[in-house]
């Protein structure tokens, strides 16, 4: 791929990388400048809010676009628009009004939004229905998302509820520019695959804006272009799990290249002493039960890093690896032991990108 020139001046050498950023979610980041080779290169670090989350950015810019160039509303006006079109909080927006629709007739849908869906359907095909977006519903009933339950739902409830929900249910005609879902009750909701497509439509608009170095995260999905400030690799670490928030793990480096991780120990709810996880398995429509802490996945396409993170977590350990490998997949699980310690398994796709910290 050739990228355009960001701006005069040299451009520095790409050793070894070791500068690792705090976390898959990064943190709060604050705007600052840093000069990358005399009066050529500046820092700039941005972030705002976006689909309940933050987002966060680092790019690397020629030093007279800092500030006569917006780039915190260019970022800003990516997201609010994929916000607008896929939010289910946003009452208004393009796929709250789908759902609250009880039409089985083709309706409408952007190009955007068309793109998720089929994105979805696909990784509900492939991982035998682990992924499904229309398990909302079985959320709810598990005391977790909008509209929320504080009993858990019965096998009689449960029964009804995954005869009524399912991705083979929902239709789409990307020429057309229509979904249509042949259950009225159907809802669709996006959240474990628009934060990635949300990130990987700002990596496409900062590219046409002629960046050539810079990491786009948003609610812990990112992606990256070039290297750093120190010329170096992006490295972004992954969090430990159960312990204090920007405790790493693990680290990876990668390079025009996208991750997202998925896991347990952040969202879970106890009841009798046992954890019950937010991830339903829309197969069985109960929350899994596995060791399967967090699973961590690299990708080209951030919306498919972030999908699959959900995918492989609902699959389990065993299953998820197995179905990873067979797609040549990188990735990398953190399993709970018996004694309830924690064990790094990282398959040979994954390998070339990882260093493992405090095992």
């Amino acid at each position: 791929m050739t990228l355009a020139n960001p701006g005069p001046g040299p451009k520095p050498s790409r050793p070894l990388w070791h500068f690792i950023l705090p976390g898959l979610f990064v943190g709060a980041l604050f705007v600052s400048l840093w000069m990358r080779r005399p009066v050529q290169y500046g820092q700039l670090m941005l972030n705002g809010e976006t689909m309940g989350t933050q987002w966060n950015a680092t790019l690397l810019v020629p030093l007279g676009e800092v500030r006569s160039k917006p780039y915190q509303k260019i970022i800003q006006d990516v997201l609010d628009d994929v916000n607008h079109k896929m939010s289910t909080w946003n009452s208004r927006s393009e796929l709250s009004l789908f759902n609250e629709s009880q039409s089985t007739s083709p309706q409408p849908m952007s190009r955007e939004t068309l793109i998720v869906l089929e994105a979805a359907k696909s990784v509900h095909t492939q991982s035998s229905g682990a992924f499904d977006v229309t398990v909302g519903p079985l959320v709810r009933a598990w005391g977790f998302g909008i509209g929320e339950s504080e009993e858990p739902p019965s096998d009689e409830e449960i029964a009804l509820m995954l005869s009524q929900i399912g991705s083979d249910h929902l239709s789409l005609d990307l020429e057309a520019k229509t979904a249509t879902k042949q259950k009225a009750a159907l809802k669709v909701d996006l959240s474990a695959i628009a934060k990635g497509f949300a990130v990987d439509q700002t990596h496409s608009v900062l590219i046409e804006e002629g960046l050539t170095d810079f990491m786009i995260e948003v609610g812990g999905e990112v992606k990256t272009m070039g290297v750093n400030a120190k010329g170096q690799t992006w490295a972004i670490g992954i969090e430990q799990p159960d312990a204090p928030k920007n405790v790493l793990s693990a680290a990876i480096a990668i390079e025009n290249m996208a991750v997202a991780t998925s896991g347990d120990y952040r969202n879970y709810k106890e009841k009798d002493g046992k954890r019950i996880s937010h991830t339903i398995d829309p197969r069985t429509g109960k929350p899994i039960t596995h060791r399967l802490a967090s699973v961590t996945v690299i990708a080209e396409s951030a919306m498919m890093a972030d999908a699959w993170a959900t995918a492989l977590n609902v699959l389990g350990p065993t299953e998820g690896m197995d179905l990873a490998n067979s797609l040549s997949m990188p990735i990398m699980m953190i399993v709970r032991n018996e004694e309830g310690k924690f064990e790094f398994n990282e398959n040979k796709h994954f390998k070339p990108y990882g260093v493992k910290l405090n095992q």
